[in-house]
């Protein structure tokens, strides 16, 4: 999957950042917005009690993991955390 980088500055307490890339073809079509959070277990955790369903586990890549959840409204969202692997 070939993924464009997307930066909106130099300073990351006031850049919002993010890539454009195609999706897996399991997950939901149209904009995928993905949310850094502190603890990927416990985002997903609060997601799920408040009506979320997870179409993809939380999976780990070399230097983060994600997750992609659909809310009750069916808007798809992905989960990514950069916590100590």
């Amino acid at each position: 999957m070939a993924l464009s980088v997307v930066t909106t500055g130099e300073d990351r307490s006031e850049e919002i950042d993010g890539g454009i890339a195609k999706g897996p073809h399991d997950f939901p079509h149209g904009t995928r917005i993905q949310i850094e959070v502190e603890s990927i277990d416990e985002a997903i955790s609060k997601a799920k009690e408040n009506g979320a369903i997870i179409v993809r586990e939380k999976m780990e890549f070399e230097e983060f993991y994600l997750a992609y959840l659909v809310d009750p409204a069916r808007i798809g969202f992905g989960l990514i955390s950069e916590e100590v692997l």
